[in-house]
């Protein structure tokens, strides 16, 4: 029984010698990585995992939105004084509203 992960992308490309091969990737667009695992097999579900973790921990959203939704979900956030707390959210609501689409790759690591 082959399982369905969301959001895999197959890509099929003939080539050179006239057959066909397919490609998956673990999910569409620019920079997707490809996966290398034979479809259908447990190796294939572990490395789908693997690759898209990170994608899962920002809400399915790599935008500063997913980010925030990220930071008031930690014990970093909730252990916070009530005021304290407070004021954190005046100021992530106006960060929200400014740049929250804004995708988080846009963010230059140093």
């Amino acid at each position: 029984m082959e399982i369905k992960l969301k959001g895999v992308h197959k890509v099929s490309k003939t080539l050179a010698d006239g057959s066909r091969q397919t490609y998956y990737f673990a999910w569409r667009g620019k920079g997707a990585p490809r996966m290398m695992a034979a479809p259908g097999t447990p190796e294939f579900a572990a490395e789908y995992e693997r690759l898209t973790r990170h994608r899962r921990v920002l809400g399915g959203k790599d935008t500063v939105d997913g980010l925030i939704a990220l930071y008031r979900a930690s014990p970093a956030f909730t252990q916070l004084q009530g005021t304290t707390r407070s004021g954190y959210d005046i100021r992530l609501q106006v960060i929200s509203k400014k740049i929250g689409s804004m995708p988080v790759g846009g963010f230059a690591v140093c």
